[in-house]
């Protein structure tokens, strides 16, 4: 059982918050007390302004529409979601192709996509996605497209990628 024993505010800082994308004003803390035990943990105690729950409120405003260009909302809301995939990529205000199917045979909609997160997110669970992040060629093949985002697709071959790409101009 943890309980503190002395507090300590270092002042203020801010960090970015993994999950939620958001900045919150936090304190560290310093002296825990473990069994009998006094050790120097630094923990972080997040203040937060509103109990609500804030990355739920973000996801009921994304896939309002199908524009392939991400709003601020959906931007931020995908660079947390796939924070560990993304090596220094960043969604915003970029072009998207929603992509499904096993073989990503099937063009989704940016609508459907925000659906199933927030089906998956009702389960605490998460939607199976991927990226692939277009070469300045790729872009102008596409008509200007930035980013693959791939959901529920086991497998996607570089044969299939370029008829997506050439097909996405035509259709777009």
């Amino acid at each position: 059982m943890f309980y503190v024993k002395n507090l300590f505010l270092f002042g203020r800082k801010f960090f970015r918050h993994r999950e939620v994308g958001y900045f919150y004003e936090s304190y560290t803390l310093v002296t825990c007390k473990l069994k009998n035990r006094t050790y120097e943990k630094i923990g972080t105690l997040i203040l937060l302004l509103i109990s609500s729950n804030i990355f739920g409120q973000n996801l009921s405003e994304c896939g309002i529409d199908n524009n392939p260009k991400l709003t601020q909302v959906e931007s931020e809301y995908l660079n947390a979601y796939l924070n560990e995939k993304l090596n220094g990529f960043d969604f915003k205000d970029k072009k998207v192709i929603f992509i499904t199917g096993n073989s990503g045979n099937r063009i989704g909609t940016k609508k459907e996509y925000f659906e199933h997160i927030k089906k998956w997110d009702e389960k605490n669970s998460k939607v199976a996605t991927g990226i692939d992040i277009l070469t300045n060629e790729q872009k102008s093949e596409s008509g200007g497209y930035d980013v693959i985002v791939t959901y529920w697709v086991k497998v996607l071959t570089e044969k299939r990628k370029n008829k997506i790409l050439i097909g996405i101009k035509a259709n777009r």
